[in-house]
């Protein structure tokens, strides 16, 4: 554990023990956004704070559990399961856009929209406007505030928001089988969401569900760029790929760390957290501690057990963890089995630096040119 200046200060944990610590103990570690308070000022789970609130992530129990309920039986792991053909449907759909000409850049034509279509369709938000969803919330973490590349995601992303306003107002006349349709009809309390608090919603599944599973896949085609030999171990044994898809969760772990703001002095790994002291929760320090995973810094294919805190651990652990891991195996699966023999070409960048996602802006690479086999034809999605 250290402390840093940076941004008024905050303590950086980094043991396994210590993450598991204050992740499981809300009450003394908060993931409140209110800065208006006027006994304590909680600054929610971004450091540095974000300018507007993140639902469910950034209330504490027990509201965190009345939030979460809206969409805990449409997140259940038989429903990530009963989606799982219609993404590798949606992969097929787009390596067809690109298998016959033998090259591709995976972020953009793959690794990005199979998870914004998953998303979206989650939401009920139009399948067709995926491109419109899929670069914004991709570049908004691929490049640094001050960027042009940031500026332009950021508006683009409001303006994202400002359809998804059109689509609140259908499901209050015209409910559907949707999670928006939950979230707008649904209490918390007693009393229905207003705007704000659906807009924070529909803005955290859409950022949550979007950059960190492509971010995932984006590892796993670099790493294996380097490892032919393991491709068709991969491809044959579904539960090889399970155990890799795992393993690279906990070494390239997409979400690398958050925040909370202690309420009380309290000890952690034998320092001192006095009240309202910032602590930062490195979920990727977690992830290398060799305390608790034998070669840590080695990647393991077939490591078990992986208890990796890459979905994060405790009451705020990610509800979405079942769909990313069905869409990983979808895109990753179809990938392995008809671009067997892909390299990486010049130009793959990782992203420059490293906030709270960690990934790759792009990943061109060549293949021997194949046929189109996807049976999706009705999809009204742009070819491009």
């Amino acid at each position: 554990m250290c402390w840093t200046d940076t941004y008024g200060g905050f303590w950086v944990v980094s043991r396994y023990e210590d993450v598991a610590q204050v992740a499981r103990d809300d009450a003394t570690f908060s993931s409140l956004n209110d800065t208006n308070s006027d006994d304590l000022a909680f600054s929610g789970v971004i450091i540095p704070p974000a300018g507007a609130l993140n639902l469910p992530i950034e209330i504490d129990p027990p509201l965190l559990g009345m939030h979460r309920k809206l969409l805990a039986a449409r997140m259940a792991p038989k429903r990530a399961r009963e989606m799982h053909p219609t993404y590798v449907d949606w992969a097929d759909y787009f390596i067809d856009r690109f298998i016959e000409r033998g090259e591709v850049e995976f972020v953009s034509q793959l690794a990005s929209p199979v998870p914004t279509l998953a998303t979206l369709e989650f939401l009920g938000l139009p399948l067709e406007d995926y491109q419109l969803y899929s670069k914004p919330f991709h570049d908004f973490v691929a490049y640094p505030a001050g960027t042009d590349e940031y500026a332009a995601a950021v508006a683009q992303m409001m303006e994202c928001l400002d359809r998804v306003e059109i689509e609140v107002e259908d499901r209050r006349r015209h409910p559907r089988d949707d999670a928006l349709t939950d979230l707008v009809h649904g209490e918390v309390d007693g009393a229905r969401l207003g705007d704000e608090d659906i807009r924070a919603w529909v803005r955290l599944v859409l950022g949550g569900g979007i950059d960190t599973t492509t971010s995932l896949i984006s590892h796993s085609l670099v790493y294996l760029d380097q490892r032919l030999d393991l491709r068709v171990g991969l491809r044959n044994e579904p539960k090889a790929l399970e155990l890799f898809m795992e393993e690279m969760l906990r070494v390239a772990t997409p979400t690398q760390a958050l925040a909370r703001t202690a309420t009380r002095d309290v000890m952690l790994g034998g320092q001192l957290i006095k009240r309202g002291d910032r602590v930062l929760v490195s979920w990727a320090s977690a992830n290398r501690d060799d305390g608790v995973f034998d070669d840590a810094e080695d990647i393991v294919i077939d490591r078990r057990p992986n208890p990796h805190t890459s979905f994060g651990l405790g009451p705020h652990r990610c509800i979405g963890s079942h769909f990313a891991r069905a869409e990983y195996l979808a895109v990753m699966g179809r990938v392995l089995r008809r671009l067997p023999d892909y390299r990486l070409t010049d130009g793959a960048s990782q992203y420059d630096s490293i906030g709270t996602v960690n990934g790759w802006r792009e990943v061109p690479a060549t293949f021997t040119p194949g046929e189109k086999q996807s049976s999706v034809t009705e999809l009204a999605l742009p070819t491009a």
